[in-house]
């Protein structure tokens, strides 16, 4: 397995009205570290796995601690679009929706590049250039400064 790609992942968010909502950060451990959160955004969640990937209690926190404190406000029937993982599909998640009056659409498999227009223009840039940055830092701790300071400047 490319454990470079099951250590950390991230939930994103945004209304269609262009309101984001806060990060959630699943990273590849036993326990939470709290010196993980420092200098994060403002509102960012935290949870863990053994792969660092998003599994049913991690998609139910979010719905619980993100989703739903954000649209309860709003009136009337309210939609989730996203894709069909397994783990979006917990029977806790459901309940908590149909309590709120909140409805998930799944898109199709294998549909991303045609449905999911931010992975292309937005998320796949900031993928290219973290990887830049997680390879500068491994070079060693002049590097590390000089990236981290960078990273920061560019706004990421």
């Amino acid at each position: 397995m490319n454990h470079s790609k099951s250590s950390t992942s991230v939930m994103f968010a945004a209304s269609g009205s262009g309101v984001l909502l806060p990060c959630y950060v699943v990273y590849r451990s036993s326990h939470l570290y709290a010196s993980r959160t420092e200098g994060t955004p403002r509102g960012t969640r935290f949870n863990r796995t053994k792969s660092g990937w998003f599994e049913s209690c991690c998609f139910d926190d979010w719905i619980r601690t993100i989703i739903i404190p954000h649209l309860k406000a709003l009136d009337g029937k309210k939609y989730i679009i996203g894709d069909n993982l397994s783990s979006h599909l917990s029977v806790e998640s459901i309940k908590a929706r149909q309590n709120h009056q909140i409805s998930c659409v799944f898109l199709p498999s294998n549909s991303t590049n045609l449905t999911q227009l931010l992975d292309v223009a937005f998320f796949r840039p900031l993928k290219v250039a973290w990887r830049s940055i997680i390879l500068e830092w491994k070079t060693g701790p002049e590097e590390k400064k000089a990236v981290c300071q960078n990273m920061f400047s560019q706004g990421y």
